[in-house]
């Protein structure tokens, strides 16, 4: 009769589900924001259901669960679709636009820097403009990035200014001169490539790039009027009131790009760019010019000038939107 007891005591436990002791058998339960709990697990489906010591089975949703660790040693890691996703290598492209301003000296210098043909420290006398770009690329897991970037920005300049330092390095001397033909600018393009990298964030990143390549210039047709010498200075000079034209010219240099950039994310694939940089580069405008007489007409002369190569120093401020998958 008493053995019988026994055992009936113990299968009453066992029938309503779970013991005392069951509950205090030890897996640890590891989650996502490091706590690690001591109990023992129940079952896992889609949810995992769990037994903490001397209490009622709860459960736990998968996504705030890093690992399983059972009493045996054994682990068991949680994988869900956020896990899956960001392990993999992401696309994205962002547009944006913003202001291009140059530096005050070279290419933004306002006066010569150097009056020496040595030297060949000259201006470009360009002042502040606007920026457009489409960037592209891949993000790695480990926040690193391949970057490409296609700009197309454009700055105002003194074409007088120019006209006149370029007079002084040409086989022909003119003064006086007055630009015309209304504004000027310089339209330049820009294709790079390069490495970015960006802290890991839920809303919020920032980051770094590094990019290289070319920037195109194409220097628009200057036009001016002045008092040419022909001749000068080698013996008579016969002096005409002109037009003077300088010919446009198109040319490719290296540039180097560094980026500053801030990433808020507005919805899963959807996000805004900060982006400051500073480009460097550098110019040397040439091209073919050719002087008309105002009083009849005639071309009075024509050659080839060059202007000494100066710094292209730009600081350039973005916002932009963007679309990663």
């Amino acid at each position: 009769m008493k053995k019988l007891l026994v055992y009936c005591s113990l299968l009453i436990p066992i029938a309503i589900g779970i013991t005392p002791a069951f509950c205090l058998a030890q897996d640890t339960l590891v989650l996502r924001n490091g706590q690690k709990m001591g109990v023992k697990i129940i079952s896992v489906g889609n949810k995992i259901q769990y037994c903490p010591a001397k209490n009622d089975t709860v459960s736990i949703k998968f996504t705030k669960v890093d690992h399983i660790k059972y009493k045996d040693g054994s682990i068991y890691t949680i994988r869900t679709n956020s896990d899956t996703t960001r392990g993999k290598v992401k696309p994205y492209i962002l547009v944006s636009g913003g202001v291009c301003l140059p530096s005050n000296t070279g290419y933004g210098g306002s006066s010569y820097l150097s009056e020496s043909y040595d030297e060949g420290n000259t201006s470009g006398y360009a002042i502040s403009g606007s920026i457009f770009s489409v960037t592209a690329g891949v993000t790695f897991p480990s926040g690193w990035e391949i970057t490409g970037m296609f700009s197309n920005f454009r700055n105002q300049f003194n074409a007088t200014s120019l006209m006149s330092e370029a007079s002084i390095f040409s086989v022909y001397y003119s003064s006086n001169l007055n630009g015309t033909g209304g504004n000027y600018y310089y339209n330049n393009y820009t294709y790079l490539l390069g490495v970015s990298k960006s802290t890991r964030g839920n809303f919020v990143k920032v980051g770094f790039s590094l990019l290289l390549g070319a920037l195109i210039t194409t220097i628009p047709t200057m036009h001016a009027t002045g008092v040419y010498y022909l001749n000068w200075p080698y013996g008579g000079q016969t002096v005409y009131n002109s037009n003077i034209t300088m010919n446009s010219d198109v040319q490719a240099d290296f540039m180097l790009d560094i980026g500053f950039h801030c990433d808020v994310n507005i919805t899963k694939h959807v996000f805004l760019r900060g982006l400051t940089e500073i480009q460097i580069s550098d110019l040397s405008p040439s091209g073919v010019y050719e002087a008309q007489d105002m009083s009849t007409g005639n071309i009075v002369g024509s050659g080839y000038y060059k202007i000494p190569g100066f710094s292209v120093l730009l600081f350039n401020a973005t916002l932009g939107i963007g679309y990663r998958l």
